[in-house]
């Protein structure tokens, strides 16, 4: 079965180092929606991509690890080949760089939601750290609107962009500290993300 949601532990992220989605299963936990939660280990995504060299195709999501904490201690991960995960967003010569994903449940319902707009246009190949105009996230809560969204600023660190043609991909890491809802609860998300995407194409 597909990983989803990991409860009650706390990741570190080292410098330089994203920490990303691993293939362990162990003990399963239980979220609001029922789902059973695998433990998972841990690996760099520079690890992941130098064990499976397999290019990515436009899109696609080769792992995401987001984890949120305040009003909620939850980590989804997934992929897009384990049908948990679904890519949205773009980047261009003119275009700005925002990504955002959908998360789902192993009967492919919906049950999280994250995004990171930016206002910068980004050279192709370009990486480093840029300012996160509006990030929003949401999860499936019980008795509450299906849409209920945190919402606020954050920073994105981008640190691969292969802009080659053929290989285009994207890692980084999408940071957002005290998203509010309209209830005034807070969250912080961490969403590391490893996708076939990049802002134009290397000549």
């Amino acid at each position: 079965m597909p990983q989803r949601v990991h409860h009650g532990n706390s990741w570190t992220r080292s410098a330089g180092m994203l920490v990303l989605l691993a293939v362990a299963s162990a003990c399963a936990g239980s979220e609001e929606n029922g789902q059973s939660t695998p433990d998972a280990d841990e690996s760099s995504v520079a690890e992941r991509r130098s064990e499976a060299l397999t290019p990515l195709a436009p899109g696609e999501v080769g792992a995401l690890r987001a984890m949120l904490s305040g009003t909620k201690d939850t980590t989804y991960q997934g992929s897009t080949a384990d049908g948990s995960v679904e890519f949205f967003g773009s980047c261009d010569d003119d275009v700005p760089l925002r990504v955002g994903f959908n998360v789902k449940d192993s009967d492919g319902n919906q049950v999280a939601r994250f995004q990171g707009r930016t206002d910068r246009m980004l050279e192709p190949g370009q990486t480093g750290s840029f300012p996160v105009e509006t990030a929003t996230a949401w999860y499936k809560r019980m008795g509450l609107p299906s849409r209920m969204t945190f919402e606020g600023r954050g920073n994105i660190e981008i640190s691969l962009h292969d802009a080659r043609r053929g290989s285009r991909r994207m890692t980084g890491v999408l940071m957002a500290s005290g998203l509010e809802d309209s209830r005034g609860d807070l969250i912080d998300v961490e969403v590391e993300f490893d996708v076939g995407l990049s802002c134009g194409l290397e000549e």
